[in-house]
């Protein structure tokens, strides 16, 4: 070897390299490995949340019921006055 030069041995995985720029690219999208399984993980919760908050038991029911065949819609309207906001000077 030469006086002055410096040998490095680089070792890559270029597969690996790669994969990880393509998952940052499909990141932009949304379509990458991390964000599906964000969208698959939350689909699941939910799913479930949603399975878990449909019927309504209370104590002495025999059986649960459904929520949408108890619920009852509130219509209130709320009528809105002229408001006035009074600046003073110094605070």
């Amino acid at each position: 070897m030469s006086a002055g030069l410096i040998a490095i041995n680089v070792d890559l995985d270029i597969e690996a390299i790669v994969s990880k720029v393509w998952d940052k690219f499909l990141g932009i999208f949304g379509k990458d490995a991390a964000s599906q399984e964000l969208k698959d993980w939350l689909a699941d919760h939910t799913r479930a949340g949603f399975l878990e908050s449909r019927d309504v038991q209370c104590i002495g029911m025999h059986t649960p019921l459904l929520i949408s065949e108890i619920y009852q819609s509130l219509s209130r309207t709320r009528e809105w006055q002229d408001w006035r906001i009074l600046v003073r000077n110094g605070g």
